[in-house]
């Protein structure tokens, strides 16, 4: 994570424009909460088995959730204009 941001490598970004689910260590508070699926977060064992359990639970919905992820935050085109917007007065 970087500055309240979320940090993805090049595998887990593949996978969330793939639209599937992605489990990633929660190294720091984020502004970013994905409650609804498709991208979950942990700090212990337990939260990882707990992400898991949910996505088995309603996988097309974490499919789905996850490739709409991909589209809203990380997107070439989305982040380019953020970088943009805030370099250009």
């Amino acid at each position: 994570e970087a500055k309240g941001g979320i940090m993805l490598n090049a595998t887990n970004h593949d996978r969330l424009f793939s639209g599937k689910p992605v489990i990633i260590e929660s190294t720091a508070p984020s502004r970013y909460c994905f409650e609804d699926g498709g991208l979950f977060r942990f700090t212990t064992p337990s939260q990882i088995i707990t992400a898991f359990e949910t996505i088995e639970a309603d996988y097309d919905n974490n499919c789905r959730r996850a490739r709409e992820i991909a589209e809203q935050h990380f997107d070439a085109e989305v982040v380019a204009g953020a970088v943009l917007e805030r370099a250009l007065p």
